[in-house]
């Protein structure tokens, strides 16, 4: 979290992405569904509502992340949700709004680096990129490629924010085998093993 990008910098990456909207062109139906029914879902969630005061705090982006969040969690049910490191009590609150049982487990870099069972049974891994995360990218992305199942999603926040390709997104959008989503303020990472895999940029 803690991205505040600007109206007229915002409205340059929708125009640069007006073709990607709600799944034109795509022609799996996972991926479609996916990206029309989770990803880019105008439906108001009647928890919107419930977490609108805690969410005044939030800027335009972090609010669309945190949304983005909980319709994560409430189409994939995670049963245990890897943070790296610690995402915010709203975005925690976003998230068990979609699923109730889950566990949210906050790690950092540091614990990353001693233990190598970090990721473990994680179904849903959401990573908040920064300096010290570049600096061990490399281990990052082998510890989650080793733990990742059919189930596992991998969110990595500000792929776009840079001036330069974030390297954990390349690692595993190139060794992933399921779908990945460039949504320019995150990626989105499915470890669901497909036979043709895509990788899809969307208007987010």
């Amino acid at each position: 979290m803690g991205y505040d990008v600007s109206f007229i910098k915002r409205s340059w990456v929708w125009l640069r992405r007006c073709h990607h909207c709600r799944g034109f062109g795509i022609q799996s139906p996972s991926a479609y569904h996916f990206v029309r029914y989770v990803i880019n879902e105008h439906y108001p969630y009647y928890a919107y509502q419930d977490l609108r005061e805690a969410s005044t705090a939030l800027t335009v982006i972090e609010k669309k992340l945190c949304r983005l969040y909980l319709r994560i969690a409430n189409s994939c049910q995670p049963k245990r949700c890897v943070c790296l490191p610690s995402v915010n009590d709203i975005a925690m609150r976003y998230i068990q709004r979609g699923c109730k049982k889950v566990n949210i487990d906050n790690v950092s870099a540091t614990e990353v680096v001693k233990e190598h069972t970090s990721f473990e049974g994680a179904d849903l891994i959401i990573i908040t990129y920064n300096d010290e995360i570049n600096n061990i990218c490399d281990d990052i992305a082998g510890k989650i490629l080793l733990s990742a199942r059919e189930s596992t999603i991998v969110i990595i926040e500000g792929i776009g924010i840079g001036n330069h390709p974030t390297p954990l997104w390349e690692i595993l959008k190139s060794k992933a085998p399921g779908d990945t989503f460039d949504l320019y303020y995150c990626g989105i990472i499915l470890f669901r093993k497909k036979e043709n895999r895509q990788d899809y940029i969307i208007n987010f």
